[in-house]
């Protein structure tokens, strides 16, 4: 995550992901359940149908260089965080049991 956060994402990355992106919201944006929730949402969120116009293009637009940016402000030492797993030891009545 550092070096993807410090260097961005390759060519070969970012082209998949468009790949990928243009598949889902292309797919999606044929669902009714996606219909249904957007036109749900449309006064809560204070958006309209407008909005979506270009959407994805919109998405696919992104430069490896704004997605390095943004990957810059999330991936940083300070929320940094380990998790070491370790195999659970038998105790010493598991260990006698186990011999028996």
């Amino acid at each position: 995550m550092e070096r993807f956060a410090a260097e961005g994402p390759r060519d070969e990355e970012m082209d998949t992901v468009r790949k990928q992106l243009q598949n889902i919201l292309g797919t999606t944006y044929k669902e009714p359940r996606f219909w249904v929730d957007v036109l749900s949402d449309l006064e809560y969120h204070g958006t309209k149908l407008e909005d979506l116009e270009g959407a994805i293009e919109k998405y696919l637009a992104f430069s490896k260089d704004e997605v390095a940016a943004e990957m810059r402000k999330t991936v940083v030492p300070e929320r940094f965080a380990m998790v070491l797993a370790r195999p659970k030891t038998p105790s010493a009545a598991e260990d006698r049991r186990s011999t028996n």
